[in-house]
């Protein structure tokens, strides 16, 4: 394991860590975040913007395929309700900063006030 979770006193694998602690983007001014959703077009245009696209196979990345995102869906519908709301909790800034839709993947409503960042409502 990575790093910990505090909040939860457990440690998390690297992959498992909510982007908003890993990454740190109230700290750190990034010039560009991009979605795993998009990786084809972002990524494309983040090697043109560095002027690299020639030293990079023009199939390297792919479109996101939407099998992937309905059998996460799947998999954590199986999830006790309890379960999913940890999750969306641990996952919660996250949803707020990147513009997921928590809801859709956990069924778990979010407080208003969360969807008011979001909408600026």
């Amino acid at each position: 394991s990575s790093g910990i979770n505090a909040e939860y006193g457990e440690e998390m694998k690297e992959h498992w860590i909510p982007a908003s602690v890993l990454c740190r983007p109230c700290h750190v001014e990034y010039d560009m975040l991009g979605h795993f959703e998009e990786q084809k077009r972002e990524g494309e245009y983040l090697l043109e913007y560095l002027k690299i696209q020639d030293f990079v196979p023009k199939k390297f990345f792919r479109e996101a395929s939407t099998k992937s995102r309905d059998e996460a869906l799947r998999l954590l519908k199986t999830l006790p309700f309890t379960q999913r709301k940890i999750l969306s909790q641990l996952y919660r800034d996250d949803a707020v900063l990147f513009g997921y839709n928590m809801t859709q993947f956990l069924d778990v409503p979010l407080p208003s006030w969360d969807r008011s960042l979001r909408t600026g409502k």
